[in-house]
């Protein structure tokens, strides 16, 4: 199937919501494996488009070291698209209590 000319900006909202969402279930030690970690992969819609997928893992208080915050942010990948330069983000913070 051939890759729709723009980025299906809903299909990428969904998959990012999706990928942040298994950071998100993970319990608070197994997140901090993740801290400072490249996390960067491509997952595929249904559309058959793929997207580049990047999720950042750390403390919301460096001091503190609590909360975790999880930043994801999508593409699609091309280099000659926009969303490559400002990709869709979005994030979640996991308590540790």
């Amino acid at each position: 199937m051939p890759r729709t000319p723009v980025m299906d900006k809903q299909e990428a909202i969904n998959l990012l919501n999706r990928e942040l969402g298994r950071y998100s279930q993970m319990p608070h030690s197994e997140l901090q494996k993740f801290i400072d970690e490249d996390c960067s992969y491509t997952v595929k819609g249904v559309s058959g488009n793929t997207y580049q997928v990047k999720i950042n893992v750390l403390w919301d208080h460096v001091k503190e070291k609590s909360d975790i915050r999880i930043i994801g942010s999508i593409d699609d990948g091309r280099f000659w698209s926009l969303t490559t330069y400002f990709p869709l983000t979005q994030s979640a913070l996991v308590s540790d209590t």
